[in-house]
């Protein structure tokens, strides 16, 4: 499992994908389930990035967990 908080910003998606990737890439996901999944982690970010709090000021904390078959 890995966990990481990041400031709710939709400037940082970049770096929440990235994470996202990463840990896929550790356990061979295939790239159309990599992007699939990729695709769901930004919609909510942003989503929580531009409607989560007010003054826009808020975290967003990232848990992934990976079971490996």
């Amino acid at each position: 499992m890995v966990q990481k908080n990041f400031l709710a910003d939709d400037k940082l998606l970049d770096d929440v994908l990235l994470l996202v990737e990463e840990e896929l890439n550790k356990v061979d996901a295939s790239k159309k389930i990599i992007m699939q999944i990729k695709i769901c982690v930004e919609e909510i970010f942003v989503n929580i990035s531009h409607y989560g709090y007010e003054n826009n000021q808020g975290t967003a904390k990232i848990e992934i967990y990976l079971l490996n078959n």
